[in-house]
């Protein structure tokens, strides 16, 4: 069987600007841009030490949404399993695959879940970014308009056609 990828966008989006707000926040009270009106030289001092706390607690999700932003993009299809970059560290084997079902969530429509044992997934190594924006415990790895590139019904019936096909050359 030919690999194929499909394609997915990046995520980190949230995570890079959630440390860039708390960034600059922290970098307007290190240089005392934002400061309590009549402070003295000593509440200033403070207000420093505060900035650079604040600069301090951005870097993680900063560090996090950048580290995510030049992972590559798009879901790996091989003969032997399928591993997204972004979402797990090692390739998941079909094998592990339980099932392919849509669901609806209100803000963000439709949504394919792969279920997978969970064995499996903890040994592919699920990454961090992939708990906060893509999986589900009880559901499985999801995928939503906001995730692929296309229509979510065009990636879950690729990947289920591929899925069926290795499947059946391994049986």
């Amino acid at each position: 069987m030919e690999t194929k990828i499909l394609p997915t966008k990046k995520l980190g989006t949230a995570e890079l600007m959630f440390g860039l707000t708390i960034f600059v926040l922290g970098l307007l009270l290190a240089l005392n841009i934002i400061a309590l009106r009549g402070a003295s030289r000593s509440d200033a001092e403070i207000m420093t030490v505060i900035g650079l706390v604040f600069m301090a607690i951005s870097m993680p999700p900063l560090l996090l949404g950048l580290r995510q932003k030049l992972r590559p993009a798009g879901m790996l299809l091989s003969a032997t399993g399928f591993h997204d970059r972004q979402v797990t560290k090692r390739e998941v084997p079909w094998s592990a695959l339980k099932e392919i079902r849509f669901d609806t969530h209100a803000k963000m429509g439709r949504i394919v879940f792969l279920k997978v044992d969970h064995p499996a997934f903890s040994q592919a190594g699920i990454r961090i970014s992939a708990w906060l924006a893509a999986y589900n415990k009880d559901k499985g790895l999801g995928y939503s308009g906001r995730s692929v590139e296309g229509t979510v019904d065009d990636f879950a019936h690729e990947l289920h056609a591929y899925a069926s096909q290795a499947l059946g050359q391994t049986r």
